[in-house]
């Protein structure tokens, strides 16, 4: 279910199998769908991403491609590290000792994109607009009020209501961020 409209895994199957279709975004929780279509789509061609960041190592261990997610327009180089990080866990042959402690690093990993998504979905769109006015442009030159939304988004995030998810859990992506 997305925008409370629910499609059934075989009409995704059914557009799957067209020529002209090759993936889906869904973004709702539901894990089981995802990899249930990537396991069950016909053609190679078909790919099955996420909407949600939150949900991007477990789904890529289901079958599915990746995310396309909010949160990277704000933290773009931390997404794409834990979808590395992710796949490379996933297809590389190493030794167990190895093995769990790289899994215990994606799961870090997941578990900081997973409590930074808290931001996305409570302050939807236009706080991920505001966000990257002041993650990726620094805050330079952004007035209040001038990320806010269009229509039918309307208003914005002013400095005192992002402040909690600045000072909070946007403080270790920002580190994150920095760091690679």
């Amino acid at each position: 279910m997305s925008n409370n409209v629910n499609v059934s895994i075989p009409t995704y199957l059914a557009l799957a199998s067209h020529k002209n279709i090759v993936g889906c975004k869904l973004s709702h929780g539901n894990v089981s769908v995802h990899i249930q279509l990537a396991s069950l789509a016909p053609t190679h061609n078909f790919h099955v991403f996420s909407g949600l960041g939150q949900q991007l190592f477990p789904i890529l261990c289901g079958g599915c491609h990746g995310a396309i997610d909010g949160l990277a327009g704000v933290f773009p180089k931390s997404i794409v590290h834990l979808f590395n990080t992710s796949w490379d866990f996933i297809y590389k042959e190493e030794k167990v000792g190895e093995r769990k402690e790289r899994l215990d690093y994606v799961m870090n990993l997941q578990l900081l994109v997973s409590r930074a998504e808290g931001f996305v979905e409570a302050e939807g769109v236009i706080g991920n607009k505001y966000a990257v006015g002041k993650e990726i442009f620094g805050g330079e030159g952004v007035k209040e009020g001038e990320f806010e939304g269009r229509p039918p988004l309307q208003g914005g995030l002013s400095d005192a209501e992002y402040a909690p998810w600045s000072e909070g859990v946007l403080v270790d992506m920002r580190k994150l961020e920095a760091s690679l």
